[in-house]
């Protein structure tokens, strides 16, 4: 979801690029990368992360190989 750049950085954010996909109406993404909450001085477009994922396999290599985080919770936005 677009979310007015005063309010961004109570969001986590993507950097994506926009898929062309028949019937998708320009809402499907690709994701290159997402961040949990958005420092101001990043340059990452603001789109809000607001519901769910859907991820290829391969997100499971990663998170296996990375550290708990706060309070030891495996993030998904590290792997």
């Amino acid at each position: 979801m677009e979310v007015p750049k005063e309010n961004i950085s109570a969001y986590g954010v993507v950097d994506a690029e926009a898929v062309s996909h028949a019937g998708g109406g320009g809402r499907l993404y690709r994701i290159r990368n997402l961040v949990e909450k958005r420092r101001p001085k990043m340059r990452l477009r603001n789109l809000a992360i607001i519901g769910r994922y859907v991820l290829t396999p391969e997100v499971f290599h990663s998170l296996e190989a990375i550290e708990p985080g706060a309070g030891g919770e495996i993030q998904l936005t590290t792997a």
